[in-house]
């Protein structure tokens, strides 16, 4: 395969990894159907200062990512809401995307000095196979960027998160742009452009205010502290570094204040939960908001799992450097002089996980701004030579994902031709969590679309490409991309409201506000969507200390009631002497998580 059709496959799957499974579907449980609840509030209520779920204010986050999302919709009022926000996550990805790329771009004169330091020690590289890799020390350093991008593709953490309208998104981005341009400042040509303190401290500056604007005080902190930390190195302690400093924080201060000014004018109860409790008390463990219990090896487990596999590639680069230092006494290479832009990188992903390790509360979503910075220490892995061994390993992942993908579109053919699953075996296996029987309909542009992709792949295999974690990427974009071109109607149908709370507005039509029981933001949020029912919380719970419920007054006025009962809460059941059950609901493949529908009796 020439240079040109190797680029065009490389950007094919990296463009569809990132564009695939965005539209075409419902919010997805956990976290987007609560964001794309906020971005309806304002879009209905004009609520651009307070964001609200139903009848209730929240302020966990800044709503930068929601004002997007509203701004998106009302760009494209002739798509449903819930489609045209979601052009706020193609916008923030390409940002992450692009801040990414320029990341790997400068990095690339670091990356090719240590492979050739590497490489006169002597040696075998432990990751890539042969001069059929898709990085070679002599290529262009756009070749580097984008295998950057393919390794994103590849990550595990990146793949669902990517996709969905979540704060998580914006606070990738902002991390990203801050990231490339504290790189640009240490691994600058310092003969060129003398006025690259405006460009360093613009992207830092930007980077921290989305940052903040999308999820509080993370990527600042972050941010702030690893430059501390990084003063020493030669580049980060300079005039022009200073001179940055003073860019990025004038380019910074609109972002950091003017939403919080407005939020405090308008309530300075609000404010204080905002800065205090969601921010301050998740850090310090003070807020029961979730995920307060996870411990030190739990958050290890997870931490290995989502940066599977550059966690590998970060292993294969500081063992290729361990061995060259011992195999040879040179001094003419030092990752401090001659690296200064990755060893900042090192050292913010070490900031980055020391504070999530430490942090009060921990969820799995937390790490999506840290893995770009990983993604960049592990991209030398993608350079030179490496043994046999590697090349059998990369002969296996490409078998087994060979396997899944047959699987799939075995799976799209079943669905279409017959609604149905075989053999039984696997029904069972696959009906835990997606519905079966199911009547997937024929899609032609998505069928298209996987028969384009499995055919650039297949060319892939052909033009000599022998590297374990590129391998892994691209065998994991294709998959992404045919599961959720084929198969996107049947996982929307398991992981969305739109059907449960369809029958219920089908079924019947409450004269009144419905009060809820037990539902969360996420489920109230799609409540009101589907249906347009008034929802109101029967209870609250407060977020300091152990949660405590505080009754709703305005609820009492409501002759319709909501509960939700799953495996943690049993079914709740209001007197049966003033409330008739008149209707049961649950989503598919889900029986664990019940829906019943009360009408106040006649008095």
């Amino acid at each position: 395969m020439s240079t040109r059709l190797r680029r065009f496959a490389i950007w094919w799957f990296v463009i569809g990894f990132a564009l695939v499974g965005v539209f075409g579907r419902f919010p997805w449980k956990a976290d987007e159907p609560y964001s794309f609840g906020i971005v309806h509030r304002i879009l209905a209520d004009h609520a651009w200062v307070v964001p609200h779920i139903a009848d209730i204010a929240f302020v966990e986050k800044p709503p930068l990512v929601y004002w997007i999302g509203a701004l998106s919709a009302k760009a494209l009022p002739h798509l449903p809401e819930h489609e045209s926000s979601r052009v706020a996550v193609v916008l923030l990805v390409a940002l992450a995307f692009a801040s990414i790329h320029a990341s790997a771009r400068w990095l690339w004169p670091e990356a090719r000095r240590w492979w050739a330091w590497s490489k006169e020690a002597g040696g075998p590289f432990p990751m890539a196979m042969n001069a059929g890799a898709l990085t070679q020390p002599g290529a262009p350093r756009g070749r580097y960027a984008i295998t950057a991008l393919l390794l994103v593709a590849g990550t595990l953490g990146f793949m669902e998160q990517l996709h969905k309208l979540t704060a998580d998104i914006g606070q990738l981005a902002g991390s990203s742009l801050a990231l490339s341009g504290l790189v640009r400042l240490g691994a600058r040509d310092r003969s060129a452009d003398p006025r690259a303190h405006w460009t360093v401290g613009l992207l830092v500056g930007t980077g921290v205010g989305i940052g903040f604007m999308s999820k509080g005080l993370l990527v600042p902190g972050w941010v702030g502290l690893t430059w501390l930390l990084a003063s020493p190195m030669p580049g980060y302690r300079s005039a022009l570094a200073a001179r940055a400093a003073a860019v990025a924080c004038l380019a910074a201060l609109p972002w950091l204040l003017t939403w919080p000014l407005l939020l405090l004018a308008r309530s300075p109860d609000l404010f204080h939960e905002w800065f205090w409790v969601q921010n301050v008390g998740r850090f310090f463990g003070t807020a029961r908001l979730g995920g307060n219990d996870v411990t030190l090896l739990d958050r290890a487990q997870s931490l290995l799992f989502i940066a599977f596999p550059v966690c590998l590639g970060i292993v294969a680069v500081g063992v290729r450097t361990w061995g060259a230092r011992r195999r040879t006494t040179s001094l003419d290479w030092s990752a401090l002089r001659d690296a200064p832009g990755h060893a900042f990188v090192a050292v913010f992903a070490a900031t980055a996980l020391t504070t999530l390790l430490a942090s009060g509360s921990y969820r799995d979503n937390y790490v999506l701004p840290v893995l770009p910075a990983l993604v960049l220490l592990a991209l030398p892995a993608t350079l030179g030579r490496a043994s046999r061994l590697i090349g059998l390993v990369s002969s296996a992942i490409d078998a087994v994902f060979a396997v899944l993908i047959v699987t799939v579109v075995a799976l799209w053919w079943q669905l279409v031709a017959r609604g149905v699953v075989w053999p039984h075996s696997l029904a069972a296996a696959v009906g835990r969590t997606l519905p079966v029987p199911f009547d997937l309909p024929f899609q032609p542009a998505a069928a298209l679309t996987a028969v384009v992709t499995i055919a650039i792949w297949g060319f892939i295999q052909r033009s000599g490409l022998r590297n374990a974690l590129v391998t892994w990427s691209i065998n994991m974009a294709v998959l992404w991309i045919v599961v959720f071109t084929l198969l996107l109607p049947w996982v929307d149908a398991a992981r969305s409201y739109r059907e449960v709370f369809t029958e219920l507005r089908e079924s019947h039509s409450p004269t009144t506000c419905v009060a809820t029981f037990n539902l969360g933001e996420s489920e109230l949020a799609m409540f009101e969507y589907v249906t347009g029912f008034e929802a109101r919380r029967a209870v609250f719970m407060s977020p300091e200390g152990p949660p405590v419920p505080v009754p709703n007054p305005t609820a009492d006025a409501c002759n319709w009631r909501l509960v939700l009962s799953n495996e943690t809460v049993s079914e709740i059941t209001p007197d049966p002497r003033f409330w008739t059950p008149v209707w049961r609901g649950h989503r598919p493949a889900d029986a664990h998580e019940r829906f019943v529908l009360f009408r106040r009796r006649p008095q």
